[in-house]
């Protein structure tokens, strides 16, 4: 089952997905999670649609005291997470009723939930498993499209994001993977910030956080980004917005995403020429400068969540315009014109 989130009255023909997944150990938590409402209703706010999934859980039990059910229960999760991305992808091919872009799937979640996203995203292939592995998925799931539901849809993840994720094996990122932001307090005990037994719990299989995720992901040049925290445990997303550090973690995922939803936010009515252009001074005090070989169109100023703050009309067959962001807060804006888009430090 899953909750969906959509931005109100909004009319866009095209939008992001974005799937939030969970935590609880993989024995307990639930969609309505205050971190997962949190994190979805902002999503939604910032035009995606956003989907928190629930997946099936393990006996407690029977997960402590086997390392090969633990592995089969995440296998478990990775295929109701691919069910949960391709039911969405079978809508956007067919009645599109949440006007999704198959293309734009981003995937994260908390504790087990970013555990199982990593797995999920990062395992391509049946070759990656040993051959005990390859035994468990077939006993379990069958294969790695999983048992549930809509088996064959394609779909890869733009996108990941993680708070206190891991990997059992960080072999598992190569090159041209997802790029992923992550985030990880240093001194969490129940999925190591390094590596160790999930749970603390010599018989748990070894888990790999995010201090030696990043070590693996600058290894293979793969795009990522961080946000670490001292002194937090494992417990801080739980409480949604109501921690500060969770609060200011969706700011963070919204910059680190917005790039890779190719300026749609920004898209104008407007014919949009091919252009390439010039800011400077960058950084500078809002009073800036555009240059360009060719005729500037119309420049747009947009905030990092996607508002259109400002915007100018520079006069017919204009290669040189001043405008005056003077007035803005200070801090990082995107300056549109034609189809290229700047990044200007505002002082």
């Amino acid at each position: 089952k899953a909750d969906v989130y959509e931005p109100f009255g909004d009319t866009a023909a095209s939008r992001p997905l974005i799937i939030y997944v969970h935590g609880g150990s993989f024995v307990s938590g639930d969609k309505r999670s205050a971190d997962c409402v949190d994190f979805c209703t902002r999503f939604a706010r910032l035009g995606y649609v956003a989907v928190s999934v629930n997946y099936r859980l393990a006996g407690f039990l029977q997960f402590l005291q086997s390392k090969d059910y633990q592995m089969q229960t995440v296998m478990r999760v990775m295929a109701d997470i691919k069910a949960a991305a391709r039911y969405f992808v079978v809508d956007a091919n067919g009645n599109r009723r949440y006007r999704i872009d198959p293309n734009l799937i981003f995937g994260g979640g908390y504790s087990a939930g970013a555990v199982a996203i990593l797995h999920t995203a990062y395992i391509d292939s049946l070759s990656e498993f040993t051959p005990a592995e390859q035994s468990l998925l077939a006993n379990s799931v069958g294969t790695l499209d999983g048992d549930a539901g809509h088996k064959g849809v394609q779909f890869r993840f733009k996108a990941l994001y993680s708070y206190a994720g891991a990997l059992n094996r960080v072999s598992w990122i190569n090159a041209g993977e997802e790029p992923v932001w992550l985030s990880h307090s240093r001194d969490d005990g129940t999925v190591s910030y390094s590596c160790a037994p999930g749970l603390g719990l010599p018989n748990v299989l070894e888990l790999c956080g995010t201090g030696r995720l990043i070590t693996r992901l600058k290894a293979v040049q793969v795009a990522a980004d961080s946000m670490m925290l001292d002194g937090k445990g494992h417990g801080w997303p739980s409480a949604g917005v109501a921690n500060s550090d969770f609060d200011s973690s969706l700011r963070a995922v919204a910059r680190f995403l917005y790039p890779m939803l190719q300026q749609r936010s920004m898209q104008s009515s407007l014919p949009v020429a091919p252009i390439a252009f010039e800011v400077y001074p960058n950084p500078g005090n809002g009073l800036l400068q555009l240059q360009s070989a060719a005729p500037l169109s119309l420049i747009q100023v947009f905030s990092t969540d996607g508002r259109l703050l400002s915007h100018a009309a520079p006069p017919a067959g204009s290669l040189h315009y001043q405008i005056d962001l003077r007035s803005l807060p200070r801090g990082l804006v995107l300056i549109r014109c034609g189809n290229a888009v700047k990044r200007v430090v505002l002082e």
